[in-house]
């Protein structure tokens, strides 16, 4: 029998300050942030949030893939 799972609360974290660091492919763009001494904070991708084969479905992306 599979244990029940613990959910623990997140910590909220009060930064005032950070840097955004985007990472951006054909494929993906990840986007990181990090406090001033470069400590990530969190991370989020395109493909996470649900962005996918936009150019296939996009009738004017699709022109310049010929």
């Amino acid at each position: 029998m599979a244990k029940p799972r613990r959910t623990g609360k997140k910590e909220r974290k009060n930064i005032p300050v950070g840097v955004a660091h985007i990472l951006a492919s054909f494929n993906n763009t990840i986007v990181t942030f990090t406090d001033q001494k470069g400590n990530v904070v969190s991370w989020a991708t395109s493909g996470g949030a649900g962005f996918q084969g936009l150019a296939e479905v996009h009738p004017l992306c699709r022109a310049d893939r010929r």
